[in-house]
């Protein structure tokens, strides 16, 4: 067990390192991209330091945290090979296989600034820097909630089928989960029916058009109370 607790720090200290680089190379492609907008020299000398920079980030950092992270991961799995079988786990490595396509695509945008061939937006770029945000999200949260995962099903709407709910032993019950799915897609319907409410007053929508979303807060504001009510009642149960 002592072994674990080492393998399993070494494995989480390069899971930081190695979203530290993926978090930052998306920041300098789109430094490197909008350098080519400024007039020479200025273009040259800042392409250059942006490919050094990128250069060492990439080689020096985030490629040996992602290879050292995934031989640690494969220490931990030797030890607890009971995981394989569990759901959650199944779950945390289709996200680590969509980590390493993300990788893979981020070496593939190196390797094209690093020969001046710029095929992407700094606005495309922005947006793909959120990739590595997602799955970590994804990732933390199986691994801390994996005696709860059919919260999380619960929260993406996927807790209508009962064998998912006997699958899936959670702090509380299934009716729980179902009613706490019901509430929080209330909820939100009640938001933007403020939110269409509040760009009608401020003129900047057609009342007609949001005369749908906003009369449905008639029926989602009550319901939700009553099932924020009900959560309460099957919490204790």
């Amino acid at each position: 067990m002592e072994a674990y607790n080492y393998i399993k720090a070494l494995h989480l200290i390069f899971v930081v390192t190695w979203f530290a680089g993926l978090f930052y190379m998306p920041r300098l492609f789109i430094y490197h991209i909008e350098a080519q907008e400024s007039e020479e020299p200025a273009r040259s000398i800042l392409s250059g330091q942006f490919k050094l920079m990128s250069k060492r980030l990439w080689l020096i950092i985030t490629w040996p945290s992602a290879i050292l992270c995934t031989l640690f991961a494969i220490g931990l799995l030797a030890l607890m090979p009971e995981w394989l079988s569990q759901g959650w786990m199944h779950v945390k490595l289709t996200f680590v296989l969509l980590l390493f396509a993300y990788h893979l695509k981020t070496h593939q945008i190196y390797k094209e600034l690093q020969r001046d061939h710029f095929r992407y937006s700094s606005k495309f770029m922005r947006l793909f820097n959120e990739g590595s945000t997602l799955i970590l999200f994804a990732v933390v949260f199986l691994v801390i909630l994996k005696s709860a995962l059919n919260w999380i099903f619960a929260t993406v709407g996927w807790t209508d089928s009962d064998d998912l709910a006997m699958m899936y032993q959670g702090t509380f019950s299934s009716a729980y989960y179902k009613k706490l799915h019901r509430f929080v897609h209330k909820e939100f319907r009640k938001a933007k029916a403020l939110e269409a409410l509040g760009n009608v007053l401020k003129g900047k929508a057609n009342p007609i058009k949001k005369a749908k979303p906003i009369l449905s807060y008639l029926y989602y504001g009550p319901t939700s109370i009553l099932d924020k009510q009900q959560l309460k009642r099957l919490e204790t149960k």
